[in-house]
């Protein structure tokens, strides 16, 4: 388990929190 694949990790699981975000964001815009 090296670094590298610690940091994929890491900005994979960011990336999905941000996009939850932006989703809930978008929808309470469209309302």
């Amino acid at each position: 388990y090296d670094e590298a694949e610690r940091r994929r990790e890491m900005a994979k699981n960011s990336l999905e929190r941000y996009t939850h975000y932006y989703e809930r964001w978008a929808t309470n815009q469209s309302v």
